[in-house]
């Protein structure tokens, strides 16, 4: 029973998120803006540059999120970029982190 409810499920949230991205797709009838969209797995959601995530407990807590693809490079403190943009990477990273985390002990 539980396994044709989950079938079930999926199947309408196939046919709804379909629905919607053709939907979103069209609005733009030139054809140069495309959406993309993620589905939740496993209790997380990227969205933009945070990742939520449902605890146990039903709260919603959110992280940093960072594509697959992405390198952690940034300014090389050896290049001849002035001082105040190498200071303004490390200080953008900081002030990302303690404003967007929620749970201090993943800051």
């Amino acid at each position: 029973m539980e396994a044709i409810c989950r079938r079930h499920l999926r199947g309408c949230e196939e046919r709804f998120s379909g629905k919607t991205h053709s939907f979103f797709n069209n609005v733009d009838t030139s054809g140069s803006i495309m959406f993309t969209y993620k589905v939740e797995q496993y209790g997380k959601l990227p969205f933009l540059d945070l990742l939520l995530v449902q605890t146990g407990s039903g709260v919603l807590k959110h992280l940093i999120y960072r594509k697959p693809i992405h390198m952690d490079q940034y300014l090389k403190f050896k290049s001849h970029d002035p001082a105040e943009h190498k200071l303004s990477v490390v200080r953008t990273l900081l002030q990302r982190s303690q404003t967007l985390v929620t749970d201090n002990q993943d800051k």
